[in-house]
Parts: C-alpha cells; sequence; structure tokens
C-alpha cells in the first residue's frame, strides 16, 4: 500500500528538471539548478549538423605567466554574454556569444598569495541574480578568496564583503 501511495504522489509532481536550461541560458556548472546538462535547443539537428561553421574564436594564452595546457572551463550564458575563467591566475571573462568580442576582463593581483596554492583545474564561474536587474559573477581566486562582480560591468560589487571580496580562509592557520 505504501508503495503504491508514493507511486500515485511521484506521478503527480512535475518533472521539471528534465526540460534543462531555458531560453538557451546557461547560468549554472550543469545548464540549470538540477544540473540537468541539457538545453532543448533544437536549432542544430540531424539533418543540418553538417553544416556547422566556426564563426568565432577566443583565444587564452595571453593570460597568466605562462599558458594553461590544461584549460578546462564551463562557460555561463546569460544575456546573450559568456562567462568564463582564463589562464593559471582564473581571470574571469565576459565575451559577447554572437560576436566573440570580449566585453571585459578581470584580474585579482593576489601577489605571493596566489601563486603558492595548488594549480588545479578551475571548472569556473557562479552566476547570481535577485531577479531585479543585480546580476553577478562569482569567483573564487587561486588564494581562496570569494569575488563578486557585477555581470555587465566586471567591477567588483562593494557591497559584497570588503571592496567585492571576502577571504575564506579567515579564521583558519595560513601563511601567505
Amino acid at each position: 500500500m505504501k508503495t503504491a501511495l508514493i507511486a500515485i504522489v511521484m506521478a503527480g509532481l512535475p518533472a521539471s528538471a528534465q526540460y534543462g536550461a531555458k531560453d538557451g541560458e546557461w547560468r549554472f556548472y550543469g545548464g540549470d539548478a538540477g544540473t540537468t546538462k541539457y538545453s532543448p535547443l533544437d536549432q542544430v539537428n540531424a539533418t543540418n549538423v553538417k553544416d556547422l561553421k566556426i564563426v568565432w574564436e577566443w583565444k587564452s594564452q595571453n593570460f597568466g605567466r605562462r599558458p594553461d595546457f590544461k584549460w578546462e572551463v564551463t562557460p555561463l550564458m546569460a544575456g546573450g554574454v559568456l562567462h568564463f575563467t582564463a589562464g593559471t591566475r582564473r581571470d574571469a571573462i565576459a565575451v559577447d556569444a554572437e560576436t566573440g568580442e570580449t566585453l571585459w576582463m578581470y584580474r585579482l593581483n593576489e601577489g605571493p598569495r596566489g601563486q603558492i596554492v595548488a594549480r588545479v583545474v578551475n571548472r569556473g564561474l557562479a552566476y547570481w541574480s535577485d531577479g531585479k536587474g543585480d546580476d553577478r559573477v562569482l569567483l573564487i581566486s587561486p588564494g581562496f578568496q570569494l569575488v563578486a562582480l557585477n555581470a555587465k560591468t566586471g567591477v567588483p560589487v562593494s557591497a559584497f564583503g570588503k571592496n567585492g571580496i571576502i577571504d575564506l580562509t579567515e579564521g583558519l592557520t595560513a601563511t601567505w
């Protein structure tokens, strides 16, 4: 009886995670809050995939003191803008999704603090919006600082932490 009741209740619940990212936006690492890694776009299909062409390229080799040979990042897409990180310093980048033009770049100079941390694969940024125009890009720096940037300008959000930055190691024993 319990199994039948659970099945009836579950059948009545909407399966919203199956719909994936909405309107071509990819505001989360996995596409949507359910990490479905799916977008229901239908522009590309079995009949036209062979006709796809590269319309622009963006190069990351000039970010950091040396090329990042293991550059792996998941770009976010919000409002026609791609947001991602580049280089060994994890600079935050905003690029026009249609043209490939770099709109802004943010680099946090952490000095020795940012150089002694282990270099690990960085999946990128997070995107946050209050739905009323306050859109932010969130970055974790190599030196473990959380930075909130205005998504339109790349300028740190002064009301967040101390001038846009929260030290994630505060209160921990660390020597930089």
